[in-house]
Parts: C-alpha cells; structure tokens; sequence
C-alpha cells in the first residue's frame, strides 16, 4: 500500500500540547466488547472477532487489538473508527497539526497497517492525514501523522479509522494480521501552509467495510481528467456506474447506496480509471 504524498506539508510549534478531544483515546473504558466512542466491523456473524480489549498496554489497564476476521471463508480486514457507522466523527474547535501514539504489529503476508484522519466543516473535507505502517514491531513504537489542510477553514469534526489491508492495496489484510493501538493524542498548530492538490493517484478502502445499507468511497486524481468508478460482482457483471465525468483534481468521495442498486449480501469489486491509472478494492455488503 503506498503512503499518500502532499505537495505541501504543515508546520507547527516545537511545543508540544495534548488535547484530550478524542473520545476514549487511551481505550480503557469498553461496553459489550467494543471501546466506548469507537465502533467497528465485529458481528456475530464473523468466526472471529476483529476487535478485542487487551491488557498489553503502553500505559494504563488496556488497549485496543485489531485483527483480521474471516467472514464466510473470506479474509476480512478490521475496521476501528470513531464514533458509530452513520456518525463516524466527534467535535473539534481548532486545526490540529498531528495525530500521534502507540502500536505494535503483528503483520502476515506483508499486511499494512493504516491510519486516517479526516477533518471536515460542515460536512466538506478540509484536512486530512495518513500513515502506512508496512512494518511489524513487536515492541510498542510512537507514531505521528502530520495533518495537510486546504483552504483557511476551521473544521468542526473529526474521524479516525484504522485498518490492515493487504500490501498492494487491492486485498484484505491477511488472517493471522493484528495490531495493539493506545494513547491518542493531538497536538496543535500554529501555522498552516495551505495544500490544494495530491500529487498521486489514490483510491482508498470504502468506508464502513463490510456496509449496510451505504459506505463512501474516497479516491484522488492530480489531474482534471475523466473518471469512471463503477461497482461489479464477483462474476465480474457490472452491477453500478457510480462516477462517469471530468473532475478536476483533487480528493473526492461517492456514496454507494445498496438499496439504489437492489444490492444483496456478498462481495464486490470497485474499480476506478483516471487516465492511464486503474485500480480495485473488494467490498462487502452484510444484510
């Protein structure tokens, strides 16, 4: 999975200042095997969770475990996020600089472990930030992921999602794949340089996976040129044409709906084409 680049990055003051905003961001309070103000892709219909409270922590009683599940013989990635599936944010009030804490990883097959954090105001995405970790450590390792915003907006709302997905960014992550997260923390910003475009292709992971009824999927193109995303099926039948038009450059994202294409259960497959770039991601539906 390729880190996502920037033409600009933010700069900050050498002072450091924790905010304690993010909800539960040592994981020490759990209700019915989830951490509060988090949610996930656990279900009962999973052989096995992908969400676990842990006692190895970096600090304090515990911390959160993220492992890949299997769902109908299928390899699923976890998915850890702020907030529930239909309010994936919480509150904020300034610009922060960074998101900084604590992993180990366990990683199979050359999984990634990713972390993303989107910054919106009133809905429209102002800022964002994301780390690959391709890298396993089996000691607790600090990470710090510094946030590009464009424009000169103050956003409203922040959303954290964690993952493990496969090396080439078009696979679930691997059985047998984990990783410990503790001890969130921002710190904040003093000057920012504003950041117009990605300098990269990207199509990310839809969000929530597996989904039900809607997930959004966000991609970026560093050019205006024409784009095609669409849906198929496992057969390989074009099942959703969700975007067919010139953009211009920039990030985006598309809410596929499965009730609008009288989807049912299963997984499939979303393609986008931007100019010589071509990409896929498996997604899953779960009624």
């Amino acid at each position: 999975m390729k880190m996502f680049a920037y033409l600009l990055f933010i700069t900050f003051s050498a002072v450091i200042t924790t905010y304690a905003q993010i909800p539960n961001s040592s994981f020490e309070s759990w209700t019915n095997g989830e951490p509060d103000g988090w949610s996930s892709n656990n279900s009962s219909l999973y052989s096995s969770a992908t969400i676990y409270q842990s006692s190895d922590a970096e600090s304090g009683s515990s911390a959160v475990k993220i492992a890949v599940g299997s769902y109908l013989g299928i390899d699923v990635g976890p998915l850890l996020y702020t907030g529930t599936m239909t309010n994936s944010g919480f509150k904020i009030s300034q610009r922060y600089a960074s998101l900084s804490g604590y992993y180990k990883f366990h990683q199979t097959q050359g999984d990634v472990l990713s972390i993303a954090i989107n910054m919106t105001s009133n809905g429209t995405l102002v800022g964002s930030g994301l780390l690959d970790i391709a890298a396993g450590a089996s000691a607790y390792t600090h990470f710090n992921i510094n946030l590009t915003y464009s424009g000169s907006s103050i956003p409203d709302t922040c959303k954290i999602l964690f993952v493990i997905a496969g090396k080439d960014s078009s696979q679930s992550g691997h059985f047998g794949s984990y990783a410990l997260i503790d001890n969130l923390s921002f710190s904040p910003t003093t000057a920012v340089q504003q950041v117009d475009e990605p300098v990269s292709y990207m199509l990310y992971q839809n969000y929530p996976n597996p989904f039900n009824p809607t997930t959004t999927i966000r991609y970026a193109v560093p050019d205006a040129e024409h784009v095609i995303l669409k849906i198929y099926d496992v057969l390989g039948r074009e099942v959703a044409t969700l975007v067919n038009e010139e953009q211009q450059a920039g990030m985006h994202s598309v809410q596929l709906s499965a009730d609008n294409y009288k989807l049912t259960s299963g997984v499939y497959i979303y393609t986008l084409k931007a100019g010589t770039f071509n990409a896929a991601k498996k997604i899953i539906l779960m009624k």
